[in-house]
């Protein structure tokens, strides 16, 4: 997270180079560039499960948790 409270996580991007990457985001994970408008970029975090759709497994599998954004605030003109 910057000074500013916005968040420049190159890991919410899906692709390599991917347009806008290197504009940062605020808080919510968001931000504006070119053509696109405001728009949220997913959170990734790590998760553990013990069960894929229903089916206890013999052990826990970790992943990553692409959350849809936004998940903690809502950012730019919502109106």
């Amino acid at each position: 997270m910057t000074s500013n409270g916005c968040v420049r996580d190159p890991f919410r991007y899906t692709a390599e180079g991917q347009d806008g990457q290197d504009i940062t985001q605020d808080a919510c994970g968001a931000h504006s560039h070119g053509d696109y408008g405001y728009h949220y970029h997913p959170a990734p975090e790590a998760a553990t499960t013990s069960a894929l759709d229903g089916v206890q497994l013999s052990g826990d599998v970790e992943y990553t948790a692409y959350k849809g954004a936004p998940m903690e605030c809502w950012g730019g003109d919502i109106a």
